[in-house]
C-alpha cells in the first residue's frame, strides 16, 4: 500500500488484519498452513473435516482478530472470517505469506499423539494462546485471563504444560523466576520447578510420574522477545519423563525426552 501497489479504505477490519497478519509469521506446521490457504482461496468461508481443522479455525480466528467473539461483534468464528471475502488485498497479502512460509520450511512437525490433542504437533512453534486454544482451555467465548504461570495443569487430560524462556534478563523476570533451565543433550533437559516445589511437597508428583500416570509436555523458546520487540512464540519440545532430582524450593529436575531435541538448540551444549 506505502509502495502504491495496491488500495484499500481503512476500517476496523483492515486494522485488525494488518497486526493479525503478522500474527502467523512463526507458523511452521504444514497442515495448519495448508488450513490457511484453503480458507484464503476460499475468501473466508470455512469447511472444517475434523476435529483438528476445528481447533485450526480457531487459532486463525484469534490471529487476525484478536479477541472473543462477543467482543468482535459475531454469533460465531466463521462468521467473522467470513468477512475477508470484502478485503481481497488482505486475502492476497495472506496467501502469499503462507507460499512464503511454506517454502522456508526446514523442520518436520507431527502429531504428538500419546494422548495429546490431534492439533499439537512435535517441534511446532505455537504462542501460549494458540496452545491454550488447542487443549480448549481458549474458546470463542472465553480468553485466557491475566498471567499464566510457566507451568499449567490441564486435570482432564492429567497433563501438566511447562513454559520455559532460556535466556532470561532481570528486566523480564523478577528473581523468584529466574530459573535455570537448560538443554543437556539432545535427549535430556535440566529444568527447575516453581520456588513452592519440593520433595515431600507438591514435587512429589514429579517423582511419582510412573505410578500417578501423570504427563508433562514442555514448551520452550530462547527469548522472550524477538530482535523486533514482538513476543516469541514456543517450541514445542514434546512429551519428558522424569529422570532424577535434588534440592527443593525449586527442585532441579532432569527429563528425558520422548523426541530429540532440535538441532539449534543444542549449540550452547
Amino acid at each position: 500500500r506505502e509502495a502504491r501497489l495496491c488500495d484499500y479504505t481503512d476500517d476496523e477490519n483492515t486494522r485488525l488484519f494488518t497486526k493479525g497478519i503478522g500474527n502467523l509469521v512463526h507458523v511452521n506446521s504444514i497442515s495448519y498452513l495448508n488450513f490457511i490457504r484453503k480458507v484464503m482461496i476460499a475468501a473466508g468461508h470455512v469447511q472444517c473435516n475434523d476435529e483438528r481443522e476445528e481447533t485450526f479455525a480457531l487459532m486463525l480466528y484469534y490471529s487476525l482478530f484478536g479477541d472473543r467473539i462477543s467482543r468482535v461483534g459475531v454469533a460465531n468464528i466463521y462468521e467473522a472470517l467470513a468477512r475477508l471475502k470484502n478485503y481481497p488485498a488482505f486475502v492476497h497479502e495472506v496467501i502469499e505469506l503462507v507460499e512464503y512460509l511454506i517454502s522456508c520450511l526446514d523442520t518436520k512437525t507431527f502429531a504428538v499423539g500419546e494422548g495429546m490433542p490431534v492439533s499439537l504437533e512435535q517441534y511446532g512453534c505455537y504462542t501460549r494462546e494458540e496452545v491454550f486454544v488447542i487443549f480448549g482451555r481458549q474458546t470463542a467465548e472465553r480468553t485466557m485471563q491475566g498471567s499464566v504461570a510457566g507451568v499449567f495443569n490441564i486435570e482432564d487430560l492429567n497433563t501438566e504444560l511447562f513454559f520455559v524462556t532460556l535466556n532470561k534478563s532481570d528486566k523480564d523476570f523478577s528473581a523468584n523466576t529466574m530459573y535455570n533451565d537448560y538443554v543437556v543433550s539432545e535427549d535430556e533437559f535440566r529444568w527447575e520447578s516453581q520456588n513452592s516445589d519440593s520433595h515431600e511437597g507438591k514435587g512429589r508428583r514429579f517423582v511419582e510420574q510412573r505410578t500417578n500416570g501423570k504427563k508433562f509436555l514442555l514448551f520452550v523458546r530462547e527469548n522472550k522477545k524477538d530482535g523486533y520487540g514482538n513476543t516469541s512464540p514456543f517450541i514445542c519440545f514434546g512429551l519428558v519423563d522424569y529422570i532424577r532430582s535434588k534440592d527443593d524450593k525449586p527442585m532441579k529436575i532432569n527429563w528425558r525426552m520422548h523426541q530429540r531435541i532440535l538441532p539449534r538448540f543444542l549449540n550452547a551444549v
